[in-house]
């Protein structure tokens, strides 16, 4: 029976939904990712400062003995041997999956892809230099992750082997991996896995609904003129630019082009601009709100718009659009903005 390949990562697709950590959820995304982006060839992808640390370390345990793979290059040439030999496509079983906050473990059964030519080096009785044999062992596996949740090591310890001799109708090819998992991982709803997959990539789900309470944060404490309350929504030395300078005679504010960093500067950017200019009657209707993942774990990136609307002389007029984008930071406190830009239209 052929193996269904689109199952690969099951056990992490059940254990997803039922975490909270957000260490946890990354690591386990982390893992589901590689797993994907190991069977398709595609290591290239795994060895990113986005999910892999600068000098990793694998360690193999076999029953012909134990190989250390230590730094990126040498990782990068055992990845690079595995798709020339034509021998990254695997298939896991029954896999047991847990997480904790130094990593996870797993056991489960592999089922490797050799053709006959490699797995005449293993040992195994070839009668068809055309055929492909499968090779199968129980593997337990342990990788260790830094706190910045990116891949640090890989510890596995594999079984004896047996092998078998594959119908031709069973095989699977790298080609064939990869389009069915590009299209397992469309439908999946728990997926953050291959680019190609998915057109977006997305932040679990707890980490969005935070920082889309700091964007309407934003805009609660310029409207009421709340300036120690806005300015603690940034980093000790975040900033907020404003890129243009929007013409007072059309609705704008008036104000410089300026940047404000740290956080007393930030409260005063509140007295000028929402006390100031628009006496606390200035309301922003946030609207197109983006966050995507950032260059790490602990940060992403931002885009919004908000449409302020003037109420300082009677009923309210549009006063001005205003564009947003920057970067948010995870701290002990929860997510705070880093740095903020703004382009308000009309110019």
């Amino acid at each position: 029976m052929k193996l269904d390949i689109t199952k690969l990562t099951q056990a992490a697709d059940r254990l997803l939904p039922t975490l909270s950590d957000r260490r946890h959820i990354a690591m386990i995304s982390n893992y589901r990712r590689h797993a994907l982006l190991e069977v398709s060839g595609r290591y290239e992808e795994i060895l990113t400062p986005q999910m892999t640390v600068e000098e990793p370390e694998y360690w193999s345990h076999t029953v012909g003995g134990s190989t250390n793979f230590k730094g990126m290059k040498a990782i990068h040439s055992l990845y690079k041997f595995l798709v020339d030999e034509d021998i990254c496509v695997q298939m896991l079983e029954n896999e047991r999956l847990m997480v904790n906050d130094w990593g996870f473990s797993s056991f489960s059964t592999f089922r490797t892809f050799y053709p006959a030519r490699y797995a005449m080096t293993q040992g195994v009785p070839v009668d068809d230099l055309d055929a492909v044999y499968i090779q199968t062992c129980d593997k337990a596996m342990f990788w260790h992750y830094d706190e910045r949740n990116l891949l640090q090591n890989e510890i596995v310890w594999a079984g004896a082997p047996t092998y078998r001799k594959c119908p031709a109708a069973e095989v699977l090819t790298r080609e064939g991996a990869l389009h069915c998992l590009l299209r397992s991982s469309i439908e999946h709803p728990c997926t953050r896995s291959l680019p190609d997959a998915m057109e977006f990539s997305f932040l679990p789900p707890v980490d969005e609904l935070q920082i889309r309470n700091l964007i309407a944060r934003y805009a609660l404490y310029t409207d009421a003129g709340e300036p120690d309350a806005f300015a603690d929504l940034y980093v000790a030395d975040g900033s907020w630019t404003r890129e243009n300078s929007p013409p007072a005679a059309l609705g704008g504010s008036g104000l410089p082009r300026q940047t404000f960093r740290g956080r007393e500067a930030l409260a005063e950017l509140i007295v000028t601009s929402a006390i100031n200019r628009f006496q606390r009657k200035a309301r922003h209707q946030m609207t197109d709100v983006l966050i995507e993942p950032g260059a790490s774990a602990n940060e992403a990136k931002i885009v919004f718009r908000a449409l302020v609307t003037n109420w300082t002389d009677g009923p309210g007029k549009i006063a001005m659009c205003v564009h947003y984008h920057g970067t948010c930071v995870l701290t002990n406190e929860g997510w705070r903005f880093k740095d903020v830009s703004a382009r308000v239209l009309p110019e």
